[in-house]
C-alpha cells in the first residue's frame, strides 16, 4: 500500500486519484528490476506506461539511501519534463525559439530546484 501524502491544503490531506494509488501498488509488487522497467517507459500508448506521479513516489522512496538507483530514476523523470518542455528541448518542431528556450530552461532548473530541496528534506 503506498504511502499516504502528507502535504495540506485547507486543512485536508491531499489525496492521490485511485488509479495512481492502484499503479503504485502493482508497481511496488514487482522486482526492482521490472519496476525500473516500467518506470523508464516512455511512450504513454505503450499499455505498461505508468504516469509520472508513479515515477516520483518511488524517486522519493530512495532518497538517501540507494544513490545509484536514485540517479536512474531522477534521469528517466528529466527525460519525461524535457519532452514536454516548449522550444529548444524538442527541436523536431522546427527551430529553437529563444524565449521559448529561456522558459524551458528557467523551468527545468526550478523543477530540478525543488527535488533537490525534497531531497534534501
Amino acid at each position: 500500500m503506498a504511502e499516504a501524502l502528507r502535504k495540506k491544503q485547507d486543512g485536508a490531506i491531499y489525496q492521490r486519484p485511485a488509479e495512481v494509488e492502484s499503479h503504485i501498488d502493482e508497481l511496488a509488487a514487482l522486482t526492482g528490476e521490472e519496476r525500473l522497467r516500467r518506470l523508464a517507459i516512455l511512450d504513454r500508448n505503450d499499455p505498461h506506461y505508468v504516469g509520472s506521479e508513479c515515477l516520483l513516489y518511488f524517486l522519493r522512496r530512495l532518497r538517501g539511501n540507494t544513490p545509484r538507483q536514485y540517479d536512474t530514476l531522477y534521469k528517466i523523470l528529466l527525460r519525461r519534463v524535457t519532452s514536454v518542455l516548449p522550444g529548444g528541448w524538442r527541436r523536431e518542431n522546427g527551430p529553437v525559439v529563444s524565449s521559448e528556450e529561456r522558459a524551458s530552461s528557467a523551468a527545468l532548473a526550478r523543477f530540478t530546484e525543488i527535488l533537490a530541496a525534497d531531497y534534501n528534506g
